[in-house]
């Protein structure tokens, strides 16, 4: 491998893009744009699961969480194992 190839021992990265060629800025732009896009999408997504979860708490929870009695089983069970 040519050692001006090797972008990860090197680190000069804008020197290695303004090497590239026209075509090749192209693509790596539009690699780049794709990822840009897919992160942010990510991103977004995982904050609207968030501030919809902390929204989402059901009667029994709030029971649980205040350390009151609730009216199923099923969180007395989670205190009392």
């Amino acid at each position: 491998m040519d050692a001006d190839r090797c972008v990860i021992d090197r680190s000069n990265i804008p020197r290695h893009y303004k090497m590239l060629s026209p075509d090749d800025r192209r693509t790596f732009d539009r690699w780049l744009k794709v990822n840009v896009v897919f992160g942010a999408i990510l991103v977004i997504g995982l904050a609207a699961m968030a501030v919809a979860g902390s929204y989402v708490t059901a009667p029994h929870e709030v029971a649980v969480a205040a350390g009151g009695k609730t009216t199923d089983g099923a969180a007395s069970q989670l205190r009392h194992p």
